[in-house]
């Protein structure tokens, strides 16, 4: 996992979180928790374990399982830096560099 999806995957969880703890689920932020996962952490199987079961619980009680997926994020991210903003600014440059989206469509 690159040093930005980390990082990206666990912010979109904590948003999703937060909005599951005041019972503000919509369908979009399910979507888009399932999207970050993918991207960003698929290989991790303790994000893809609490992402199923914050899936699986916000069913029954959204509150509880959006704090059971904040308590997971932040055990989760407690070994990531935030003092260390130059490596993600890197990975950043690096993958704008390379995106996709600068390709021209006209070309290919």
């Amino acid at each position: 996992m690159t040093c930005i999806s980390r990082p990206a995957f666990g912010l979109a969880a904590n948003a999703v979180a937060l909005k599951a703890i005041h019972g503000e689920v919509r369908q979009r932020d399910y979507i888009n928790l399932a999207e970050m996962l993918l991207t960003h952490a698929g290989a991790d199987e303790g994000a893809r374990q609490a992402t199923l079961t914050f899936l699986q619980n916000s069913r029954h009680d959204m509150p509880a399982a959006g704090k059971a997926l904040q308590d997971f994020v932040l055990e989760w991210s407690s070994d990531i830096d935030p003092r260390r903003p130059s490596e993600v600014l890197a990975e950043i440059e690096i993958e704008a560099k390379t995106a996709p989206w600068r390709e021209r469509a006209d070309l290919q």
